[in-house]
Protein backbone atom coordinates (compact mmCIF):
# COMPACT_ATOMS: atom_id res chain seq x y z
CA UNK A 1 0.00 0.00 0.00
CA UNK A 2 1.70 3.53 -0.43
CA UNK A 3 1.76 5.99 1.89
CA UNK A 4 -0.97 8.40 0.40
CA UNK A 5 -0.22 11.98 1.89
CA UNK A 6 -3.34 14.05 3.72
CA UNK A 7 -3.11 17.34 3.90
CA UNK A 8 -5.70 19.10 5.79
CA UNK A 9 -7.24 22.72 6.44
CA UNK A 10 -9.61 24.32 8.56
CA UNK A 11 -10.59 26.65 6.69
CA UNK A 12 -13.34 26.29 3.53
CA UNK A 13 -12.35 25.38 0.21
CA UNK A 14 -10.91 28.39 -1.91
CA UNK A 15 -12.14 29.94 -5.45
CA UNK A 16 -8.05 29.66 -6.38
CA UNK A 17 -7.87 25.53 -4.52
CA UNK A 18 -11.04 24.73 -6.79
CA UNK A 19 -9.35 26.49 -9.92
CA UNK A 20 -5.49 24.52 -9.06
CA UNK A 21 -7.37 21.09 -8.18
CA UNK A 22 -8.19 18.48 -11.07
CA UNK A 23 -10.36 16.24 -8.95
CA UNK A 24 -13.05 17.55 -6.35
CA UNK A 25 -14.96 15.62 -3.83
CA UNK A 26 -18.00 18.00 -2.48
CA UNK A 27 -19.48 16.62 0.89
CA UNK A 28 -22.70 18.13 1.15
CA UNK A 29 -24.66 18.10 4.79
CA UNK A 30 -28.43 16.11 4.98
CA UNK A 31 -31.31 18.27 2.97
CA UNK A 32 -34.01 17.74 0.75
CA UNK A 33 -33.59 21.00 -1.03
CA UNK A 34 -31.26 23.56 -1.86
CA UNK A 35 -33.38 26.27 0.04
CA UNK A 36 -32.31 23.88 2.98
CA UNK A 37 -28.74 24.35 2.52
CA UNK A 38 -26.86 27.36 4.17
CA UNK A 39 -26.13 30.10 2.10
CA UNK A 40 -22.47 29.56 2.45
CA UNK A 41 -22.76 26.21 1.48
CA UNK A 42 -24.50 27.76 -2.11
CA UNK A 43 -21.36 29.91 -2.90
CA UNK A 44 -20.05 29.62 -6.12
CA UNK A 45 -16.63 27.93 -4.88
CA UNK A 46 -18.48 24.77 -4.18
CA UNK A 47 -19.91 25.12 -7.48
CA UNK A 48 -23.92 24.75 -6.33
CA UNK A 49 -24.76 26.27 -10.11
CA UNK A 50 -23.05 22.87 -11.92
CA UNK A 51 -25.24 21.02 -9.51
CA UNK A 52 -28.20 22.53 -9.96
CA UNK A 53 -27.85 22.17 -13.70
CA UNK A 54 -27.13 18.94 -13.73
CA UNK A 55 -29.91 17.84 -11.27
CA UNK A 56 -32.47 19.55 -13.61
CA UNK A 57 -31.22 17.65 -16.87
CA UNK A 58 -31.62 14.58 -15.07
CA UNK A 59 -34.41 15.25 -13.14
CA UNK A 60 -33.33 14.29 -9.76
CA UNK A 61 -33.87 15.95 -6.15
CA UNK A 62 -31.01 17.18 -4.03
CA UNK A 63 -31.39 14.55 -1.67
CA UNK A 64 -31.05 11.60 -4.08
CA UNK A 65 -27.07 12.67 -3.61
CA UNK A 66 -27.45 10.41 -0.39
CA UNK A 67 -27.74 6.87 -2.46
CA UNK A 68 -26.29 8.38 -6.36
CA UNK A 69 -23.32 10.76 -5.99
CA UNK A 70 -22.99 13.23 -9.50
CA UNK A 71 -20.32 14.94 -11.01
CA UNK A 72 -19.67 16.89 -13.03
CA UNK A 73 -17.02 19.27 -15.64
CA UNK A 74 -15.66 22.51 -14.33
CA UNK A 75 -15.09 25.71 -16.37
CA UNK A 76 -11.35 25.15 -15.66
CA UNK A 77 -11.29 21.53 -16.81
CA UNK A 78 -11.56 20.15 -13.25
CA UNK A 79 -14.04 16.90 -12.67
CA UNK A 80 -16.02 17.74 -9.45
CA UNK A 81 -18.24 14.97 -7.52
CA UNK A 82 -21.02 15.87 -5.18
CA UNK A 83 -21.96 13.37 -2.77
CA UNK A 84 -24.38 13.69 0.68
CA UNK A 85 -24.04 11.84 3.85
CA UNK A 86 -26.59 11.48 6.67
CA UNK A 87 -25.46 10.68 10.33
CA UNK A 88 -29.17 9.06 10.01
CA UNK A 89 -28.09 6.28 7.65
CA UNK A 90 -26.02 3.50 8.07
CA UNK A 91 -21.84 3.19 8.20
CA UNK A 92 -22.49 0.97 5.37
CA UNK A 93 -24.78 3.47 3.33
CA UNK A 94 -23.10 6.12 3.90
CA UNK A 95 -19.44 4.44 3.19
CA UNK A 96 -21.49 3.09 -0.15
CA UNK A 97 -22.46 6.76 -1.00
CA UNK A 98 -18.83 7.91 -0.99
CA UNK A 99 -17.50 5.11 -3.04
CA UNK A 100 -20.10 5.62 -5.66
CA UNK A 101 -18.70 9.28 -5.80
CA UNK A 102 -15.03 8.67 -5.73
CA UNK A 103 -14.97 5.99 -8.15
CA UNK A 104 -16.39 8.92 -10.35
CA UNK A 105 -12.46 10.72 -9.41
CA UNK A 106 -10.56 7.71 -9.32
CA UNK A 107 -11.56 6.00 -12.91
CA UNK A 108 -9.51 9.19 -14.16
CA UNK A 109 -6.08 7.91 -11.83
CA UNK A 110 -5.37 11.55 -10.52
CA UNK A 111 -2.75 12.20 -8.34
CA UNK A 112 -4.29 14.11 -5.90
CA UNK A 113 -7.83 14.63 -4.79
CA UNK A 114 -9.53 17.37 -2.95
CA UNK A 115 -12.01 16.96 -0.71
CA UNK A 116 -14.24 19.91 0.61
CA UNK A 117 -16.64 19.30 3.28
CA UNK A 118 -19.63 21.53 4.69
CA UNK A 119 -22.15 21.78 7.22
CA UNK A 120 -21.82 21.88 11.21
CA UNK A 121 -18.49 21.07 12.94
CA UNK A 122 -19.88 17.19 13.92
CA UNK A 123 -21.38 16.88 10.01
CA UNK A 124 -18.07 18.14 9.10
CA UNK A 125 -16.36 15.46 11.29
CA UNK A 126 -18.11 12.57 9.84
CA UNK A 127 -18.17 13.56 6.09
CA UNK A 128 -14.38 13.92 6.50
CA UNK A 129 -13.55 10.83 8.21
CA UNK A 130 -15.97 8.75 5.40
CA UNK A 131 -14.26 10.66 3.04
CA UNK A 132 -10.74 10.17 4.27
CA UNK A 133 -11.45 6.06 5.00
CA UNK A 134 -13.12 5.50 1.57
CA UNK A 135 -10.79 7.69 -0.54
CA UNK A 136 -7.58 5.39 1.18
CA UNK A 137 -9.22 2.02 0.79
CA UNK A 138 -10.54 2.52 -2.44
CA UNK A 139 -7.18 4.24 -4.04
CA UNK A 140 -5.24 1.22 -3.31
CA UNK A 141 -3.86 -0.90 -6.11
CA UNK A 142 -4.44 -4.01 -5.40
CA UNK A 143 -2.18 -6.71 -6.74
CA UNK A 144 -2.15 -7.28 -10.83
CA UNK A 145 -1.68 -10.55 -12.67
CA UNK A 146 -2.15 -8.54 -16.02
CA UNK A 147 1.29 -8.23 -18.21
CA UNK A 148 1.64 -4.30 -17.59
CA UNK A 149 0.55 -2.54 -14.32
CA UNK A 150 0.06 0.95 -15.90
CA UNK A 151 -2.18 1.94 -12.96
CA UNK A 152 -1.05 5.44 -10.81
CA UNK A 153 -1.27 5.35 -7.55
CA UNK A 154 -3.44 8.30 -5.73
CA UNK A 155 -0.08 10.53 -4.09
CA UNK A 156 -1.93 13.30 -2.28
CA UNK A 157 -5.68 13.67 0.01
CA UNK A 158 -6.15 17.40 0.85
CA UNK A 159 -9.06 18.09 2.71
CA UNK A 160 -10.44 22.08 3.18
CA UNK A 161 -13.49 22.19 6.21
CA UNK A 162 -12.20 19.90 8.81
CA UNK A 163 -8.75 19.19 10.78
CA UNK A 164 -8.77 15.78 12.94
CA UNK A 165 -6.94 15.28 16.31
CA UNK A 166 -4.91 12.61 14.89
CA UNK A 167 -4.26 13.17 11.63
CA UNK A 168 -6.50 10.53 10.45
CA UNK A 169 -3.71 7.53 12.33
CA UNK A 170 -6.46 5.07 13.14
CA UNK A 171 -8.34 5.53 10.13
CA UNK A 172 -5.12 5.24 8.36
CA UNK A 173 -4.72 1.69 10.34
CA UNK A 174 -8.12 0.97 9.55
CA UNK A 175 -7.77 1.39 5.85
CA UNK A 176 -3.87 -0.78 5.73
CA UNK A 177 -5.38 -3.54 7.58
CA UNK A 178 -8.68 -3.66 4.79
CA UNK A 179 -6.25 -3.20 2.13
CA UNK A 180 -3.81 -6.35 3.19
CA UNK A 181 -6.85 -8.55 3.74
CA UNK A 182 -8.08 -7.83 0.59
CA UNK A 183 -4.29 -7.91 -0.96
CA UNK A 184 -4.37 -11.23 0.79
CA UNK A 185 -7.34 -13.05 -0.83
CA UNK A 186 -6.30 -11.74 -4.45
CA UNK A 187 -3.12 -13.52 -4.20
CA UNK A 188 -2.79 -17.08 -5.42
CA UNK A 189 -2.54 -20.33 -3.08
CA UNK A 190 1.29 -20.50 -4.68
CA UNK A 191 2.38 -16.83 -3.03
CA UNK A 192 1.03 -17.57 -0.28
CA UNK A 193 2.33 -20.97 0.79
CA UNK A 194 5.18 -20.74 3.53
CA UNK A 195 8.64 -21.34 3.04
CA UNK A 196 10.41 -24.33 4.33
Amino acid sequence: MTDTKIVEKQSDITEQSVTKSTHILIVLPPAKSFSQLDEAILTDVLRADVLRARMQRRGAKLDSLKKTPMSGDLEQGALAAWVMIDPEQSTFEQHTAMRKALELLLAEQPREIVIAVSGTPEQRRLAAENAIYCTLVNSALLPERKKKDARKALQKITLFGHRSEDAYRTLRAQAAGNTLARELTMLPANDLTPGL
